[in-house]
């Protein structure tokens, strides 16, 4: 499916936790080269700098990355209690680190691509 964006998006096929500071545990729902979504319980201000640490494969070493928040808006399940929310990071730098994981995501069925970047 083409999209507006830029890079491959991947969201995750089954829960990966991460650890959000200053925020604090957070769920994963897509992350790309440039960023990522998390789902939590509280929202988080826009333009705050933030930490973020995943282990997207068992087993592995966890990948820490800084960023800054985005957007952040209630999620679609809004008769969930406590009610959750989105937000979205972007990501201060890209590693080669993380194209090597997101790469392994698929072929471990972990996440899928679901947007496909426009060619420029």
């Amino acid at each position: 499916m083409k999209t507006n964006r830029s890079v491959e998006r991947y969201v995750m096929l089954q829960p990966i936790r991460a650890q959000l500071d200053p925020v604090g545990l957070v769920r994963l729902r897509d992350i790309s080269v440039q960023g990522a979504c998390v789902e939590h319980s509280s929202e988080i201000p826009l333009g705050i700098l933030v930490r973020i640490v995943i282990r997207l494969i068992p087993g592995t070493i966890p990948l820490t990355f800084e960023g800054v928040t985005l957007w952040s808006s209630p999620a679609a399940t809004v008769h969930e209690q406590p009610p959750m929310y989105l937000c979205g990071i972007r990501f201060n730098q890209l590693t080669g680190a993380l194209r090597s994981v997101l790469a392994q995501l698929c072929r471990h069925s972990v996440a899928r691509v679901v947007d496909e970047p426009i060619a420029s």
